[in-house]
């Protein structure tokens, strides 16, 4: 039988170098989930314009989730026979026509429309950016190239919010919509000159659609590993939508300071992806997601119960708490690609994103239920949504061992 690395050879010619490879999938992550991640500091701002209730808020986190999850479950029937870069560009072109359609909104309406329609793309666009994970990088490298794309969602944080923040400033929400457009569009011309065209299995592609799925789903360790990768971004997301509400209500941290959140939270979330990454091609995966889950409940219950503090404090755990999302995110992902075999891969990533993204939408629809504005006091019952994040974390650290990996991947 071959090994696992005979398997991952990478199907294709001319493969710019690893790192170059990680870092031009790392700028995709970072353009496609800004888009997403800006949702979180427009909460104040969109809630003000419109008068939007906290579960109206809540419905445009939830649909976009929702949409990211049906469009997943349908890829993994066809996800299979494309190949990876043509896909990729077309998702990224219609990505970037629903954030023009949200920047030119004029109503509630048109706004979740155009979040219904950007979540059916990008869900789509980190399954095969995912995928592409497995394709190309050797076990060994895996990662080291998981902590480089999960950097880019530190970057989306520590460089895109604050300077779509600072655009927002100068003039108004639209111009955050317009401006993760341009990166959609940037993201295409780059992967069109830079990204090697990558062969997918014949013999795979030739299945029948939701014959693929219900090979998928039959499986009991992917379905382990959809669960536990669900319930960690349900625990991220029960808490993380609101944190910039209970920042400015409760901690009267000043809406035109949040820039300087996201750029120390995101700052700290890079480095310890990488850091993570590195560990977790050293260490047992296993062993290393649960330390750091663990420990990540600690910054979870500071953020989630914070009174009224001094300037220094407030900053010094938010951004604690942006550092352990990524960490624990990073040895997570390593154990789901190193679990599917690698025929699957480009199949079972669409679903993971799918379920993961239901979770999310599912997370912020839930925690929508749990908090609530109220006059002259806050955010209220935001300390009850840090209390289901940690039991969900549990979870997921008993899962991680649940979960069967080959030999090579464990040490």
């Amino acid at each position: 039988m071959r090994s696992e690395s005979s398997l991952n050879a990478p199907p294709l010619a001319g493969v710019p170098p690893p790192k170059r490879l990680m870092g031009l999938l790392g700028f995709v992550q970072f353009a496609h989930l800004l888009d997403f991640m800006l949702m979180l500091p427009l909460a104040p701002l969109l809630m003000g314009a419109w008068g939007l209730q906290t579960r109206q808020y809540g419905v445009l986190l939830a649909a976009y989730g929702v949409a990211a999850a049906v469009s997943g479950v349908v890829a993994t029937t066809y996800v299979h026979r494309f190949e990876r870069k043509r896909l990729l560009l077309a998702l990224l072109a219609v990505l970037a026509l629903a954030q023009l359609v949200c920047a030119s909104a004029n109503s509630y309406a048109v706004l979740l429309v155009g979040r219904i329609a950007a979540g059916a793309c990008a869900a789509l666009v980190g399954a095969l950016l995912q995928t592409l994970v497995g394709d190309l990088f050797a076990p060994q490298q895996r990662g080291r190239a998981v902590g480089v794309l999960l950097s880019g969602t530190s970057a989306a944080t520590v460089l895109g919010v604050p300077l779509v923040l600072v655009l927002i400033n100068y003039g108004d929400w639209r111009h955050a919509f317009a401006f993760t457009a341009g990166l959609s569009v940037l993201s295409i011309v780059l992967l069109q000159v830079a990204m090697p065209m990558v062969r997918v299995d014949k013999q795979r592609a030739g299945a029948a659609g939701y014959a693929v799925l219900v090979h998928l789903l039959r499986n009991g360790a992917y379905r382990r590993v959809l669960a536990f990768m669900g319930l960690g971004a349900f625990a991220t997301f029960v808490v993380i939508p609101y944190m910039p509400l209970y920042l400015t209500s409760n901690l009267q941290w000043p809406t035109e300071q949040l820039a300087l959140v996201y750029v120390l939270g995101g700052a700290m979330a890079f480095a310890t992806a990488q850091l993570a990454g590195r560990m977790a091609d050293r260490w047992n995966k296993v062993h290393l997601y649960r330390t750091v889950a663990l420990v990540s409940m600690v910054p979870i219950v500071l953020q989630t119960h914070l009174p009224a503090s001094a300037w220094w404090v407030v900053l010094a755990v938010s951004t604690l708490f942006f550092s352990f999302a990524p960490s624990r995110a990073v040895p997570a992902m390593a154990i789901a690609v190193s679990a599917v075999a690698p025929p699957d891969r480009g199949a079972f990533m669409a679903l993971n994103a799918a379920v993961q993204q239901l979770a999310c939408g599912v997370a912020a629809y839930v925690g929508a239920q749990l908090v609530h504005m109220q006059a002259g006091v806050g955010l209220q019952g935001y300390s009850t949504a840090g209390w289901v994040a940690i039991a969900v974390t549990l979870s997921t650290a008993w899962m991680a061992g649940r979960i069967p990996l080959p030999s090579s991947t464990k040490a």
